[in-house]
C-alpha cells in the first residue's frame, strides 16, 4: 500500500514503486494492482481506510459474527469441532476489533481442555468465560475498526505460564523458573477456578 498527502504524489509514488519492481525482475500483475488512489479499500477480507488509518469489517463479515457467536450462545451443548471453526472465525476478525485478543481465550481454553478428555466430535457446554468471550463480540461486531499502525510503547514486558513454569523477558534480561509441585497445584486452581467460573 502506498499512501501520500495528495493525489498526484501517490500517482508519483506508484509510478516509482512499479518502475523500481519492473526493473528488480518482479512481475506486475496490473489486473491484481490498484493503480488508482483510493481512500478505503478491500484488501484480503477486510477495508483499509487511509484517511482515518483503520481496518474495518466488511458488513458481510460482521453478519457472519452475529450469527456464528448468536448460534453458539444459544445452543445447549456445541462440537469442539464447531467451536474450533468459531475459534478459526473470530482470530480471521483480529486485525478489525482491537480488543478482540483479550476476548476469545475463553473459547480458547475450553477447546483446548475438551480436546485432552475427548474427541473432537464430542460435544461440550460453554463455561462462564467463553460466554463472556461470545458476548463481547455480539455487541462489538458493529464497532469494528482498528488502527492500521500500532503505537510505539516506551516499554514492553512479556510474561508467560504454563504447566512447566513461568517467565518474563524485559528489553535485554530475562527470568524464568520451573513450577514447584505446590506452585503447580496453585496454578492449576486458579486457572481452574477462573475458566470454570
Amino acid at each position: 500500500m502506498i499512501v501520500a498527502e495528495t493525489e498526484e504524489l501517490c500517482l508519483q509514488h506508484t509510478k516509482f514503486a512499479l518502475d523500481i519492481l519492473s526493473k528488480a525482475g518482479f512481475f506486475i500483475h496490473y489486473d491484481k494492482s490498484v493503480l488508482q488512489p483510493f481512500h478505503c479499500l478491500r484488501f484480503l477480507k477486510f477495508i483499509l481506510d487511509s484517511k482515518q488509518i483503520q481496518i474495518y469489517s466488511p458488513e458481510t463479515k460482521v453478519d457472519k459474527l452475529k450469527n456464528c457467536t448468536h448460534d453458539l450462545l444459544h445452543a445447549k451443548s456445541v462440537t469442539v469441532e464447531r467451536l474450533a471453526q468459531v475459534i478459526d472465525f473470530l482470530a480471521s476478525c483480529l486485525p478489525a476489533f482491537w480488543f478482540g485478543r483479550l476476548n476469545y481465550r475463553g473459547l480458547e481454553f475450553l477447546k483446548i481442555d475438551a480436546n485432552c478428555h475427548e474427541s473432537y466430535r464430542s460435544k461440550v457446554k460453554l463455561l462462564a468465560a467463553a460466554k463472556t468471550d461470545l458476548h463481547w463480540w455480539q455487541s462489538n461486531a458493529d464497532s469494528s475498526g482498528s488502527p492500521i499502525k500500532w503505537q510505539d510503547f516506551a516499554d514492553e514486558l512479556c510474561t508467560d505460564g504454563s504447566l512447566q513454569g513461568c517467565g518474563a523477558f524485559f528489553e535485554n534480561q530475562s527470568i524464568g523458573s520451573r513450577w514447584t509441585s505446590e506452585e503447580l497445584r496453585q496454578y492449576m486452581d486458579i486457572v481452574a477456578t477462573v475458566w470454570s467460573s
